[in-house]
Parts: C-alpha cells; sequence; structure tokens
C-alpha cells in the first residue's frame, strides 16, 4: 500500500509539473481575486528548511500550509511522539516537490497565524500550488471547509476541486482525529511571539 502511494505521489508530482498552464496559478494572475490584505514571501534557495507534510521553514521561521491537513510525525514540542502512519510519506513528497523547485512563493493574509504563531501560508512552486499537488497525491485531508479560503478563493477552490476528484478514500486518519487520540496537550496555552515577515517580503 505504502509502496503504490509513493509511486502515486511520484507520478502526480510529475505529471502537473508537466502540465503547464492547467494546473498553473501564477502570483500575478489572481492578485485581484483576493479580498484580505495579502503579503508575498519569497522562499526560494537557501530560505527553504523541510518541516513535515504540510509545513516548512523559511530564514528559519515555521509556516503553516492553509487548506490541508496531512498526516503527522513526531513533534515532541507539540506533544507528538510517534509519527502518523503515511506521516513520513507525506514529508518525503512536500520535501521532494519543494527541493526541486526553483521559486517558492509563499501567500500570506497579513496578521494570520495558528496558535503557534506560525503564519498560515499558500504555497506556489514554481507557480504551481502545492497544497494542490500535495492533495492529488493523496496525502492530506482539505479543512478549507472548516477554515475557510482565508481571503484567497482561487487557491482554496483548487485544493477543494483536488479533494473532490480523489478516487477514493485515504488509507490514513484524519489528522484532526488522530491528534484527538494521540497528542499530549500541555495544561496551560504555550506562549509564542509572532515572527517578523518584513525580510521575506517580494
Amino acid at each position: 500500500m505504502k509502496a503504490n502511494q509513493k509511486l502515486l505521489g511520484a507520478f502526480v508530482l510529475t505529471a502537473m509539473l508537466m502540465a503547464g498552464g492547467i494546473y498553473v496559478y501564477q502570483v500575478e494572475s489572481v492578485k485581484g481575486q483576493f479580498y484580505k490584505q495579502i503579503a508575498f514571501l519569497d522562499c526560494s534557495d537557501s530560505r527553504f528548511a523541510p518541516d513535515d507534510g504540510d509545513s516548512l521553514y523559511c530564514d528559519g521561521i515555521p509556516m503553516r500550509m492553509l487548506g490541508i491537513d496531512t498526516p503527522e510525525i513526531a513533534h515532541v514540542e507539540q506533544g507528538i511522539s510517534q509519527d502518523q502512519p503515511f506521516g513520513r510519506e507525506a514529508r518525503d513528497f512536500t520535501v521532494d516537490a519543494l527541493q526541486n523547485a526553483k521559486k517558492i512563493t509563499l501567500v500570506h493574509e497579513i496578521g494570520r497565524f495558528d496558535h503557534y504563531c506560525r503564519p498560515l501560508v499558500y504555497v506556489l512552486i514554481d507557480g504551481v500550488l502545492l497544497q494542490e499537488l500535495i492533495m492529488r497525491a493523496g496525502y492530506a485531508y482539505e479543512n478549507v471547509e472548516k477554515y475557510g479560503d482565508q481571503g484567497m478563493s482561487p487557491y482554496a477552490a483548487l485544493i477543494w476541486k483536488a479533494w473532490s476528484e480523489l478516487p477514493g478514500p485515504l488509507p490514513f486518519e484524519n489528522p484532526s482525529d488522530w491528534r484527538k487520540a494521540n497528542q499530549v496537550r500541555a495544561e496551560t496555552e504555550m506562549e509564542c511571539a509572532r515572527p517578523n515577515l518584513d525580510g521575506l517580503k517580494m
């Protein structure tokens, strides 16, 4: 099962990056469709560092992808002591896509962070929405329905379309449900400071 999932992921990544204009949403083409204040952040070249299937580091700042939820890998600092099934495979897919990208652009609604103070972002790799690639490879559940489009409806629409076109159930539990059963949450909420993103703005 896992071997087949990896083959599917590799096929989807290759096919979609070769598809040209079919799946490509260049930054300039959707700016006018955003209805909230948006910042475009450059995470290309040495600025990028991997984390898990739905997050990454940019200049050392942790970023959380919008619209999707991938299976977890161990993050002791977040109360997760073990990998969820398919967590490593999802991470490998995301890392491979990012490492092979010539340009990585993060699209961030200004002022929007999660409870770990991570900026919430849509990720474009060479103009292609990474969240859609991950979804079509079968490594993510959508959470657009729960959290909305965050003011960037063109990207959310691509994720929702990819989710609706999956051929069948995913081979792992919804990460949200898995966390409820496996994550040890701190008794008091962790304090964090929101990072300054000015140095990343395009």
